[in-house]
C-alpha cells in the first residue's frame, strides 16, 4: 500500500533568514521514503545558497547559507511542474544560485544539470496530496518575495479611537 507524506526542507540563508520548501512524497516501505528525502534533498541544496538545515522537523545542521548574488530567502526561483491530470505544480527554491538561470538572471536554465537532476528526482518521487503523479518539468522564472511576518499586537482600546496603550 503506497503513502503519501507531506515532507519539508527548511532553510536558513546568509543572513539567518528561513524558508521551507514542501512537497509531497509517496512511498510503500521507510527505505524508500528515506531514499526519496535523501535525493530530493541532495538535488535542492545543488540549486540554492542556502543551507538545508531541517528535513520533517530532523535537524541537519545548524549552519547559515552562502553568501552569493542571491543569497536571501526573499528571492527563489519558482519551478513549475505539470501533473498528469494537467494540474499545475510550483516549488520555490529559496536564495537560488545564479549558476542555475540563462544569461538573464530571471529564467531557469532547464539543461542546467542540477536543474535537471532536481526536475528528474520531483518527477520520480513527489506526488500531489491525492497520490497524482507529477509528470514533467514546464519552466521556471526567479520571483522576490518579501518573507510573511505575523505579528499580533494587543491594543486597550478595540474600538481604535485612539492610540493604543
Amino acid at each position: 500500500m503506497a503513502i503519501v507524506k507531506a515532507s519539508t526542507f527548511n532553510f536558513r540563508d546568509a543572513k539567518g533568514q528561513v524558508s521551507h520548501l514542501r512537497q509531497y512524497v509517496i512511498f510503500t516501505t521507510g527505505t524508500a521514503w528515506v531514499t526519496a528525502m535523501q535525493t530530493l534533498r541532495t538535488d535542492v541544496a545543488a540549486l540554492s545558497n542556502a543551507s538545508v538545515t531541517s528535513e520533517d522537523e530532523a535537524p541537519l545542521a545548524n549552519a547559515y547559507g552562502a553568501t552569493g548574488q542571491f543569497q536571501n530567502v526573499e528571492d527563489k526561483a519558482v519551478m513549475v511542474f505539470q501533473s498528469s491530470v494537467g494540474a499545475l505544480h510550483r516549488y520555490q527554491i529559496p536564495a537560488p544560485k545564479a549558476a542555475i538561470f540563462l544569461a538573464d538572471l530571471e529564467t531557469v536554465d532547464a539543461a542546467n544539470t542540477d536543474v535537471a537532476a532536481w526536475a528528474a528526482a520531483v518527477v520520480a518521487n513527489v506526488f500531489d496530496r491525492n497520490g497524482v503523479a507529477i509528470a514533467g518539468f514546464i519552466g521556471g522564472q526567479r520571483a522576490r518575495r518579501k518573507n510573511q511576518r505575523r505579528f499580533s499586537i494587543w491594543t486597550k482600546n478595540p474600538a481604535l479611537t485612539g492610540p493604543g496603550e
